[in-house]
């Protein structure tokens, strides 16, 4: 689990500096459809309740499977940060 949680941090992490980074990027998750630019706070919360109940209720290759997505999601998140420059 030290991975899944650590990949969830940094896509919080970038999710957030690329929102702040600029203001015609929105968040892509569809709990947020309602909601495009959260907050780092409701990003932080959704994690905080999200992450405990979903990871610890899938097996291992859905795990890897999800670490991978998340990572891929992280990879484009700081892409799209670094296009500020």
């Amino acid at each position: 689990y030290t991975y899944f949680y650590f990949i969830h941090a940094l896509d919080v992490i970038t999710t957030y500096e690329a929102l702040k980074s600029n203001p015609n990027v929105e968040e892509s998750n569809i709990f947020f459809k309602n909601n495009p630019r959260p907050s780092l706070g409701e990003l932080v919360l959704f994690k905080a309740i999200v992450l405990p109940l979903f990871g610890h209720n899938i097996d291992s290759t859905q795990m890897t499977v999800v670490n991978t997505v998340i990572t891929a999601v992280v990879i484009d998140n700081y892409s799209i940060y670094q296009k500020r420059f």
